[in-house]
């Protein structure tokens, strides 16, 4: 953990193959504090940085040539540099923290007279101490998924996500993507915060080997692995009759449990209960053979067409 200032050589620290490099002049400059909100390493809220007085050292372009990420950003007099003022390392599984600027102790005298408290700032100077000092090597990702599901039914996938201080992130984006084996079709999912931990849900995929990568967002962190989901048939996941179930159904139906060595009963039962007696219906229907009234109709009909007839040819 180094903190430069108005007694720093640099000229000495330029040759130490530390990952920093600076090109100053020989005059001292105020810098204050811009927060960074995009800082990941590990968890910091903004304590009004803005608002500490500056700190103090030389003027002059600083270049890091190593893996970092910047908390606080170079403002000088009211004009927002992208120089940084503090930042975090981690090479080769070195921990490094480099402050550009002494006078730190104004920092927490400030925050004081803010707060009435010396909590922000030292639980600010315990996270850049416990990031720069824990040498744990745990994984930063844990995943709770299992190997096999069932088709048609929830998935649920749990993720657990920590900063560099193995403290829970909830800031993270982690992103869930899904391979199909077969058909290659891809997915890819977001987690959702749920407390303490992240969750996903996955419904109505298809019967088949999946590969999945889990990733957290602008980090260099990630898992792959397999599930499969089985074709899942409920009638063939019970051989066996629940008799206790079915006789609770019977009971409220108002029906009766049977078992196989007494299918005799179920005849006897069904003959004697009234419920199922036969019922005979019958319906008569009468149509008459001749339809008289239309036969006298005939008979005078053709009464009348003889004499007609016979009128007409003179017999008459």
């Amino acid at each position: 953990m180094l903190i430069t200032g108005s007694k720093t050589d640099w000229l000495f620290l330029n040759n130490k193959s530390l990952g920093i490099n600076k090109k100053n002049i020989n005059q001292l400059e105020n810098y204050s504090a811009r927060f960074h909100n995009g800082f990941l390493n590990f968890s910091q809220k903004n304590i009004d940085f803005e608002n500490f007085p500056p700190l103090i050292d030389y003027y002059g372009e600083t270049t890091v040539s190593i893996p970092h990420q910047t908390l606080l950003y170079q403002n000088i007099n009211g004009y927002n540099s992208q120089n940084p003022l503090l930042i975090t390392a981690n090479q080769n599984n070195q921990k490094k923290v480099f402050l550009f600027g002494e006078g730190l102790w104004k920092w927490r005298s400030t925050s004081f007279v803010k707060k009435n408290s010396f909590q922000n700032f030292d639980e600010f100077i315990g996270n850049l101490v416990q990031y720069s000092s824990n040498k744990k090597i745990r994984n930063r990702l844990d995943l709770d998924i299992a190997s096999f599901y069932n088709a048609n039914s929830s998935i649920q996938i749990g993720a657990f996500y920590v900063d560099e201080n193995y403290q829970f992130d909830d800031r993270a984006t982690i992103l869930f993507t899904i391979k199909n084996k077969k058909s290659k079709n891809k997915k890819t999912f977001p987690f959702s915060l749920s407390g303490t931990s992240y969750q996903l849900e996955l419904t109505s995929l298809e019967v088949g080997e999946y590969e999945y990568t889990i990733k957290v967002d602008e980090q260099n962190i990630s898992k792959k692995g397999t599930f499969k989901i089985n074709e899942f048939l409920i009638e063939e996941q019970f051989t066996n009759a629940n008799s206790n179930k079915l006789d609770l159904l019977a009971q409220k139906t108002a029906g009766k449990l049977y078992f196989e060595d007494k299918y005799r009963l179920v005849i006897d039962d069904l003959i004697n209960d009234n419920r199922f007696s036969t019922i005979q219906k019958s319906k008569k229907i009468i149509d008459e053979l001749v339809n008289w009234q239309w036969l006298m109709l005939l008979i005078i009909g053709l009464l009348s067409l003889e004499w007609f007839i016979r009128k007409y040819i003179g017999k008459i």
